[in-house]
């Protein structure tokens, strides 16, 4: 983990001046090494509910009547674990962004001081909820060949070119392998059909001049 915040914010919903800002506890935090996939959440009525990814759904009516869930992959499904959806159900105003290796959590309200500990355990507690998948999800990828150094393993584009080259080199055995099979053959032809005239001169004189 990079670094987490905890902070009040004023949240300016448009341009218009006139337009009062939003006053919430804010809850950030930065990964510096684990990658969620994007999602957000947000109630039917926020003014934050509008967003750019494909709308999904959870199919749990309790959630689905009270919140708009946007992931631009269904891959952001894993992350509803029995703890997010039981806080989902229980909490209308829970607003829940993740993007690359960010989290974003607020309620939509300033948290008095007095609850401003729970508000913070329940931030804390998605976070290590969402790590801990991510931590398995990890696990359970295939280890890296280890008889190429890290410093020394080709990039994409390496490998692309690399199989390229190969393609190429075997196409080209294939197609120089087509030709001299073919002179073979044809030399093959060649000499059998010499043999087969030299014997029938053979037997020609044998029979016609000899004795003559």
């Amino acid at each position: 983990m990079a670094f987490i915040r905890l902070a009040d914010d004023l949240i300016f919903q448009d341009d218009n001046p006139k337009t009062k800002p939003l006053m919430v506890s804010l809850f950030t935090a930065e990964m510096r090494k684990t990658q969620f996939p994007t999602l957000k959440i947000a109630p039917l009525k926020s003014p934050f509910a509008k967003s750019q990814y494909t709308l999904m759904k959870t199919n749990i009516a309790a959630i689905d009547e009270v919140y708009r869930i946007h992931a631009p992959n269904p891959s952001a499904g894993m992350l509803f674990t029995p703890y997010i959806i039981g806080l989902l159900k229980t909490n209308p105003n829970v607003y829940l962004e993740l993007n690359d290796n960010a989290l974003i959590y607020h309620e939509h309200t300033l948290i008095s001081p007095d609850k401003l500990e729970d508000f913070r355990f329940r931030a804390m507690q998605i976070l290590s909820e969402f790590e801990t998948i991510m931590s398995q999800l990890e696990q359970k990828q295939p280890a890296a060949p280890t008889t190429t150094p890290p410093s020394q393993t080709p990039s994409n584009a390496e490998q692309r070119a690399q199989a390229m080259l190969q393609s190429f080199a075997t196409t080209r055995r294939s197609v120089s392998a087509t030709p001299t099979n073919s002179w073979r053959w044809i030399w093959f032809f060649v000499v059998g059909a010499l043999f087969l005239a030299i014997t029938f001169l053979s037997w020609f004189a044998l029979h016609n001049w000899v004795g003559r």
